[in-house]
């Protein structure tokens, strides 16, 4: 495994989203996927960024990152799953604080339950994203009925900052389970 590199990733570059589309479909289950044509229309209009990750002139994975305030917010990252545990997530997220500059790096991950079908998943996802900065347990919320925990890198953040995240992010979708709305 070589240093990975990055591309930014616009819409017309029909090759590589035409991966990072397979990936897409396959790495996130339809209730948490957002639709494909709107991703791309977002990235045309420059509200989120999309990149494209690769060892050499393989395909690793990729991000959607969007801005709000001081927050990069990791919308979502994937790793083709025949590389995964190969390390190419933890660099993946180093190449990420990179592109955030210095600001506060934040994400979702669905909650740990002891009794859903993925708990091992879940659990592995979450202890990943711990081992490489991020800190959570302050910050949930549900969104049509599927529960989230917020993890970010910034260890000092305060519940109200998570809320106005989240509620930027999904404005009368999203519902705190710490008093918000």
């Amino acid at each position: 495994m070589s240093q990975i590199k990055y591309h930014r990733i616009s819409w017309q570059d029909w090759s590589t989203n035409r991966q990072i589309h397979q990936l897409y479909l396959t790495a996130f289950p339809a209730v948490e996927r957002s639709p494909y044509l709107s991703l791309q229309f977002q990235v045309l209009i420059g509200k989120i960024q999309c990149v494209a990750y690769y060892d050499q002139d393989t395909f690793i994975g990729f991000t959607y990152l969007t801005t709000v305030g001081d927050t990069v917010y990791l919308l979502y990252f994937a790793v083709a799953p025949n590389l995964r545990g190969q390390g190419y997530g933890t660099q993946i997220l180093a190449k990420v604080q990179e592109l955030a500059a210095g600001r506060n790096l934040a994400l979702d991950i669905e909650i740990v339950d002891r009794h859903a079908d993925n708990f091992t998943q879940r659990l592995s996802r979450r202890n990943f994203y711990l081992r490489n900065g991020f800190q959570g347990g302050q910050y949930r919320f549900s969104i049509s009925g599927e529960r989230y925990e917020l993890l970010t890198t910034n260890e000092d953040w305060t519940w109200s900052e998570c809320d106005y995240l989240v509620q930027r992010l999904w404005p009368d979708q999203a519902f705190g389970e710490n008093g918000a709305r």
